[in-house]
């Protein structure tokens, strides 16, 4: 009995020295009296806030505060009041990190001291390089010659640093990583942009095998399911881009039955293409990444998966992170996105109200005249969304309650118009209910959806226009993101017209 005692208690202090040494301090002395506040960013999923970045109030010129990370984390911080200043940080378990920034003659000189400053002294390695001189290119070649330009000018500076500031072991195979990893990450950022271009172009698709054989043979050079590399940014960054990629080259090919049975197995034949189009984002990034990934890349992707839900569209979130918890129940990253995520039930429980007014829900409107002649004299707001859209999800969730309640009392509907979704009414509604998106809502034909848009000039989701009193419409001037104070005083101007 004796043994499996001492061996117990000998997991517990493992256990407990492995939580003592997940905290890591900064702090931050500004000398400025004008700055009173500062942002922290983190590289991947960020530990240190849920939302992905947070700002903090500086107290007395100072930020102190002790963070739980998982394993070394990079960190950009900056000034908010006076934003002249701004700093790449490795903070990792058990650092102790002490930055002075001192402010003189205009410039900003910071000073790092502390555990783990010896990897924090002065060197860059970028997240990202944009080669926009390239940008025209129909072949990769003078990218991969650039990109191998930059690895050999990075690898020599690399070197340099590791001499010269003796850094921890674990910092050495950050940088190590970096290296590894950043051709592939460097040409997959290019084309993930690159290839609108190339499609553009006479002979596009023998163009697009090229620059996907290249880049298949980059991403072959390092295996991509690589725990031990989670420490690096660059490896973090480049799973971020891969499974984005993925997901936009699957839904590609989304028509196809193998594609269907291949990632929608658990359903029926006939409710697979249905189990699809009900999300085409958030599902199938789940899907890719239990086919594709394990262990703790599979972990870390769940988490970056929640993370992106947490500022996008909510579909599926609950169902999502429930599996996460199963699969990790004592993960660090579960309390992140649990606040989200208890918020997120009761905004699914919501039901439907008096408010929300459905004029069509079966595509039976085919001109924007129809929808005009339904508003005969009244000012109206149009949202042109869909529920597969992430950017409509975002606009909604930060600017639908704040329009309402400035226009409270006052003489102006709101419309959404869903387009592209007659396959999801169960969805449009969930959604609906989910967003509290109260007033008037038509589920467009497709020839609504293309008459409205041809009309208003605008060729992207969410579309915002104005529809005056008199029949007249106009595109929103508020942009995307939007510009709310932009919309409401263009929309003022359209209730006072007659």
């Amino acid at each position: 009995m004796k043994k499996p005692l001492l061996l117990s208690f000998g997991l517990f202090l493992l256990f407990i020295n492995q939580s003592h040494t997940q905290e890591a301090t900064l702090t931050i002395d500004i000398s400025s009296p004008q700055e009173n506040t500062i942002q922290l960013d983190a590289i991947g999923v960020n530990t240190i806030a849920s939302d992905g970045s947070s700002t903090y109030k500086l107290i007395n010129n100072r930020f102190n505060k002790t963070f739980t990370i998982p394993h070394i984390t990079k960190l950009y911080v900056m000034g908010v009041s006076n934003s002249n200043w701004s700093q790449q940080l490795y903070i990792s378990p058990g650092d102790h990190l002490h930055v002075r920034v001192d402010s003189k003659d205009g410039k900003d000189q910071i000073t790092i001291t502390g555990k783990g400053s010896e990897n924090n002294q002065p060197f860059y390695f970028p997240d990202d390089i944009y080669f926009e001189e390239l940008r025209e290119d129909s072949l990769p070649d003078r990218l991969l010659v650039a990109i191998q330009k930059n690895m050999d000018s990075l690898s020599q500076e690399t070197k340099r640093y590791i001499t010269q500031n003796k850094p921890t072991a674990t910092f050495e195979k950050v940088l190590q990583y970096n290296l590894a990893y950043a051709p592939a990450e460097l040409f997959l950022n290019f084309y993930g942009n690159h290839k609108f271009y190339l499609e553009t172009l006479n002979n596009s698709e023998k163009l697009t095998a090229i620059w996907k054989l290249k880049r298949d043979s980059l991403l072959a050079v390092q295996p991509l399911n690589n725990a031990g590399a989670l420490i690096s940014p660059i490896y973090k960054m480049l799973l971020g881009n891969y499974i984005s990629l993925r997901k936009e080259e699957l839904r590609a090919t989304a028509q196809s039955s193998d594609f269907l049975s291949t990632y929608y197995s658990e359903f029926p034949s006939d409710q697979r293409a249905q189990a699809y189009s009900g999300d085409p984002e958030n599902l199938l990034q789940e899907k890719i990444i239990n086919k594709e990934f394990t262990g703790q890349i599979n972990e870390y992707l769940y988490a970056y998966l929640l993370q992106m839900i947490s500022g996008s569209k909510k579909t599926n979130a609950t169902a999502i992170f429930d599996r996460f918890k199963a699969k990790y129940p004592t993960s660090l990253y579960r309390s992140l996105y649990e606040p989200m995520i208890t918020e997120a039930r009761i905004n699914e429980k919501r039901p439907l109200n008096e408010k929300m007014v459905f004029l069509d829900s079966s595509g039976r409107l085919k001109k924007l005249n129809d929808v005009i002649n339904l508003f005969k004299g009244r000012t109206v707001l149009v949202d042109m969304w869909g529920t597969w859209c992430g950017p409509c999800h975002e606009e909604i969730e930060k600017n639908a309650h704040a329009l309402k309640t400035h226009f409270k009392n006052k003489d102006l509907q709101f419309l959404y118009i869903s387009n592209y979704d007659l396959k999801n009414q169960i969805n449009w509604k969930k959604l609906i209910r989910y967003y509290n998106m109260e007033g008037s809502h038509v589920l467009a034909s497709r020839e609504l959806s293309e008459d409205a848009m041809n009309k208003t000039g605008s060729d992207s989701f969410p579309t915002y226009f104005i529809i005056k009193k008199d029949g007249t419409y106009e595109l929103s001037k508020a942009g995307y993101p939007m510009e709310r104070e932009l919309l409401i005083k263009q929309l003022e101007e359209a209730m006072s017209y007659h």
